[in-house]
């Protein structure tokens, strides 16, 4: 099935590719947090919240928060990793 360009992956892979352009640019910090943010987002929407690849998002989310200074802002993206971390040891200490 062709993908449309207004599905979350098209709109995934946009924001992905601006993403990389303003990480290059040490000035546009504000805008990758942001992109980060989305990406987890349409993560949440399309995998689930319990998806490693939403963990892996929401490290960094708040990677980026702390590169900048926002330290109370990291503090939501890692209390939901601790949580993460917690639910998935209980998962795997059951099998």
């Amino acid at each position: 099935m062709a993908e449309s360009h207004c599905s979350p992956i098209a709109g995934f892979r946009a924001d992905a590719g601006k993403l990389r352009r303003a990480l290059s640019n040490s000035t546009q910090n504000d805008e990758a947090g942001a992109l980060f943010e989305r990406a987890v987002t349409i993560k949440i929407d399309l995998l689930g919240p319990q998806h490693p690849a939403v963990a892996t998002g929401l490290n960094k989310v708040a990677t980026a928060d702390l590169a900048r200074g926002y330290y109370t802002e990291a503090e939501s993206p890692c209390q939901r990793l601790l949580i993460f971390s917690k639910s998935l040891r209980r998962l795997t200490t059951r099998q």
